[in-house]
């Protein structure tokens, strides 16, 4: 939430109803990121790519969260370093 704000983006901007009830769908997350291939592109230099998953098309909450600490999901079963935003 912190780097969405810094960047000028309104909480309703990804949320839709106010006050928020629910997490941010995948849906909204693309809107404005892109496909799940673009944001692979935008991770083509981070070896194993976490966005060209062997798991398919996960939800960007699977990883991502706004409003507390983000996780490496890949890290339950593999030890890559990613730092999650």
């Amino acid at each position: 939430a912190d780097k969405h704000q810094a960047k000028g983006i309104a909480c309703a901007s990804c949320h839709k109803e106010a006050p928020p009830k629910a997490a941010v769908s995948t849906g909204s997350c693309l809107t404005c990121h892109g496909s799940y291939a673009k944001i692979a592109e935008k991770t083509i230099n981070v070896s194993p790519n976490p966005h060209a998953s062997h798991m398919g098309e996960l939800a960007c909450e699977t990883c991502h969260h706004a409003h507390k600490q983000s996780e490496n999901q890949c890290g339950s079963c593999h030890e890559f370093p990613f730092k999650v935003p």
